[in-house]
């Protein structure tokens, strides 16, 4: 079962670092003197990869994970003019899938805690199925203006801005349980927000961790043929996390 250590953090030298270069995500980085994202959860600020002790079966994925988010300052490097120096990578982030319980989340949120620690970048933290409520047609959601479906968030007047701007200007962003969302028949909406979402962070160099519960053969018959194929484009590996339920057994 995983176990977590004290963390003790790391303060980083952003001196030279890519994220640096991302002044609009500047307004991210505190809010109202709170270090905590508004839309990161509590209980993952605070523990780095260092912290998170993998099982057997989520050994290998944490192994990738943590070699990307070390290696992410230098595929994330521009030069002077800001071109980006690794076209093949500038902005590639991964994919973890499994079942729940599997330490998915934990990881992710770990690897966007250290990168954000250690190299300076801004991160998100967003539940899919909070973001497609969010933006949902009146029509299929009746309940919009009262929005309150995440422990996530913290329940205030802000909380649609504050989801919406981690999409929009975190350098790093957690797309959270992928795939769990409701279905509204026949309506493509999420498919339609995911593709929007994950092409307009890749296309502007910013890497996106996705959890999932889906595995890579799901993708097509959940959302379609276009966002099965972009998703090996966005993600640099797709990791699968295996094991049992540790929730169960905590």
């Amino acid at each position: 079962m995983a176990t977590e250590k004290t963390s003790t953090g790391s303060s980083g030298d952003n001196k030279g670092k890519p994220w640096s270069l991302h002044p609009t995500a500047r307004g991210l980085r505190d809010w109202d003197g709170d270090p905590v994202p508004p839309t990161f959860p509590r209980r993952f600020w605070g523990l780095g990869l260092a912290d998170v002790e993998p099982t057997k079966d989520s050994k290998e994925a944490y192994e990738a994970v943590v070699e990307w988010a070390q290696g992410l300052a230098s595929q994330q490097e521009r030069d002077g003019r800001r071109v980006c120096a690794n076209r093949a990578g500038y902005g590639r982030g991964l994919c973890l899938s499994g079942p729940y319980g599997t330490l998915k989340t934990t990881i992710a949120a770990a690897a966007l805690y250290d990168i954000h620690r250690q190299q300076g970048a801004t991160v998100g933290f967003v539940r899919f199925p909070d973001l497609l409520e969010a933006r949902r047609p009146p029509q299929q959601n009746k309940q919009k203006d009262r929005f309150r479906s995440s422990h996530y968030v913290d329940h205030d007047a802000n909380e649609l801005e504050h989801l919406e701007e981690a999409v929009r200007r975190a350098d790093v962003l957690l797309l959270d349980d992928v795939g769990s969302e409701r279905v509204v028949k026949d309506s493509g909406f999420a498919a339609e927000i995911l593709e929007s979402t994950l092409r307009k962070r890749f296309d502007a160099g910013r890497p996106t961790l996705i959890t999932t519960n889906l595995l890579e053969s799901d993708w097509e018959t959940r959302y379609d043929e276009r966002i099965a194929s972009f998703l090996h484009e966005v993600c640099r590996e797709y990791l699968v996390l295996g094991g049992p339920d540790l929730r169960m057994q905590s």
